[in-house]
């Protein structure tokens, strides 16, 4: 009987970035069953974890990027790979310790520079929602009004790919948008996420005016990129990229196809995921369900593994996946404000591994 290939593609788990957990979830599996062979391809959404994830499935050259600009210099680590170069935007957030998008702008401004030709933004975790303000101001390098700059920011992407890996499909305003979300993911008052709104509004009118956008070829009215699915990424950032010429993509799918998930999951007997929360909010635009995805396709078995599962037996199978576990017993929730331990978040999906393994997987060979 020829042995099971496990393939381990993890998203962030708790505390740990989706490297870190494909380490915890390869330790787990080899004390249960040793004799099984492991590969480890971190996935992420493009956020929070993306330069790590992509370190290990891709490769390439990990590097530091010295950035210029009027308040302070930066250091922002980039990977140069298959052609492309990568920059975490959480990363470049908090290297510049501001809670704005000038550092991300300034961070691109180098680099089209330095002569990049592809680059792909990992769009996700800031904690800013300045609709893309300060990118304009650090993309011109010696500042300029979010208006009169957008024209000459738009210049320096031309002729240049940047592809920008959203973490979310938000769109820029609405019930679902960057202001409103913020009241659960930023921790707004709704208060301020409505004045966010006003102002959001009022900044999609200026730019607007600024870059008049193309019309609809079938229905002749004006394009919205504020419409657009991921414009509300970043706090707003996703949008400006959008205005500027940068194509946003869904991150878990950038990342999937850049590590060659398909590829790996056709060669293996078993896919393996994880993720902090498995509710609702990981049926679409997940690393989840590109997993899932992967193993539907390949008709290969996949399994999930969480701290928290909130979604029953049917939907699990439904997604694409064979099974669910988690740390907590089914249905049980973390207290609210719950803090994420490294050590601790390492044993208990190490253990949580193990368990499985010895589940899905001879003990030996």
């Amino acid at each position: 009987m020829a042995p099971v290939r496990v393939l381990l593609a993890p998203d962030r788990f708790g505390s740990l970035t989706g490297a870190e957990a494909a380490s915890a979830l390869a330790a787990g599996w080899a004390e249960a069953a040793p004799a099984v062979d492991t590969v480890r391809l971190p996935q992420s959404d493009g956020g929070p974890g993306f330069l790590a994830a992509l370190a290990v499935s891709v490769g390439g050259d990990l590097e530091m990027l010295s950035v210029d600009r009027p308040e302070r210099a930066l250091s922002v680590p980039v990977l140069r790979a298959g052609g492309r170069t990568y920059v975490e935007a959480a990363e470049v957030e908090r290297a510049g310790e501001a809670l704005d998008t000038e550092p991300l702008g300034a961070t691109l401004h180098t680099l089209l520079a330095a002569g990049a030709e592809h680059v792909v933004v990992g769009l996700g975790g800031l904690r800013t929602l300045d609709g893309g303000r300060g990118l304009v101001r650090g993309l011109l390098g010696s500042g300029g009004d979010g208006g009169s700059g957008l024209a000459a920011a738009r210049e320096l992407l031309a002729g240049r790919t940047v592809t920008v890996a959203v973490d979310t499909d938000r769109t820029l305003l609405g019930m679902q948008g960057a202001s409103a979300t913020a009241v659960d993911t930023l921790g707004l008052t709704r208060e301020a996420a409505q004045e966010s709104e006003r102002e959001m509004g009022e900044w999609v009118d200026v730019v607007r005016r600024a870059l008049p956008p193309p019309r609809d070829l079938i229905s002749g009215q004006q394009q919205r990129p504020d419409r657009l699915p991921g414009a509300g990424a970043g706090g707003g950032a996703g949008f400006v990229l959008a205005v500027l010429g940068a194509s946003l993509r869904p991150g878990p799918e950038v990342v999937a196809e850049a590590t060659g998930l398909v590829e790996a999951a056709r060669a293996s007997g078993l896919l393996v995921t994880a993720t902090t929360v498995y509710d609702w909010r990981v049926l679409a635009h997940s690393v989840a369900e590109q997993v899932a995805r992967a193993a539907t396709t390949l008709a290969v078995p996949g399994v999930l593994l969480a701290d928290e599962v909130q979604v029953g037996r049917r939907e699990t199978m439904s997604l694409g996946f064979s099974g669910s576990y988690g740390v907590l017993q089914p249905g049980r929730m973390r207290p609210r404000g719950h803090r994420f331990d490294p050590a601790e978040d390492e044993a208990a999906l190490r253990r949580l591994a193990a368990r499985v393994a010895g589940t899905w997987t001879p003990a030996r060979g």
